[in-house]
């Protein structure tokens, strides 16, 4: 792997990016700054003119990032929507860019251009909201089913609603929603297999078991399948029950991560 150093100590004056990073990338791959100056970005989906856009958490916003000499740079920084509630997941379906905010999902037209047209349209009016995880991640499946990740109210506890801690499917128009893998703490990004159509998600573990417990993990989604919270949790030894909410056979019919990293 080449050390590859990027210069942008002179756009981020304070904070931990003040002095250049260093990336390791494989050999081939180079790496340089885009776009500088937005406000908490977050997720990026690509518009249907080949712009990129980019969600801002802190101010509510969406960031529409045009490079239209491809030359690598963003020409400019539009904000594209606003006031809109902690936005995180974007996706585009249908001539729709799909927004997940921390209560709802909407969706706004677009333009083949990639312009806005018209206010935004809630699809899922209701996601729970409120204490603990936050961010809403959305996705398209292959057949076009909208998927929606809600990470759990709390560290470990019991969930009064079942599409906390869980990622859910509804139509595209945002009907017939239900809970389709559940016991995923925080399953923030998730992605389908180009090839397969197979359902990968990440997922975050619960805190306060010491600096190397849980793992990290990656899962295959799967409809009905269950990753353990809060009753159970990887560890080196394979799953274990959790010490607050786990029984001895709590993890006899949990589905084990395909991949385990480094605790958060």
């Amino acid at each position: 792997l080449a050390p590859v150093t990027l210069d942008i100590a002179s756009q981020f004056q304070n904070g931990p990016l003040a002095e250049p990073r260093t990336l390791n990338l494989p050999a081939g791959f180079t790496a340089s700054v885009f776009a500088a100056g937005l406000s908490s970005p977050r997720f990026m989906a690509i518009g249907p003119d080949g712009t990129i856009f980019a969600t801002g958490m802190n101010e509510g916003q969406i960031y529409a990032l045009p490079d239209r000499d491809g030359d690598g740079i963003a020409d400019e920084i539009q904000v594209w929507a606003e006031g809109l509630r902690q936005p995180n997941g974007l996706a585009f379906h249908e001539g729709y860019l799909y927004v997940g905010e921390t209560h709802q999902v909407v969706r706004f037209q677009v333009g083949a251009d990639g312009a806005r047209q018209g206010d935004p349209e809630p699809v899922v009016p209701d996601l729970p909201s409120g204490e603990g995880h936050w961010t809403r991640t959305v996705g398209f499946d292959p057949d076009g089913g909208l998927f929606v990740s809600v990470g759990s109210s709390c560290n470990v506890c019991d969930e009064d609603d079942e599409r906390r801690a869980a990622i859910s499917v509804y139509n595209a128009d945002g009907s017939n929603g239900r809970v389709f893998m559940g016991g995923l703490r925080n399953a923030v990004g998730f992605v389908w297999h180009p090839d397969s159509n197979e359902m990968w998600a990440t997922n975050n573990g619960r805190d306060q078991l010491g600096d190397d417990l849980p793992f990290e993990t990656v899962y295959q989604v799967r409809d009905g399948g269950d990753a353990g919270w809060p009753n159970c949790y990887p560890a080196p030894e394979g799953l274990m029950p959790d010490p607050q909410f786990g029984q001895p056979d709590s993890c006899q019919a949990v589905d084990p991560p395909a991949v385990s990293i480094q605790a958060h």
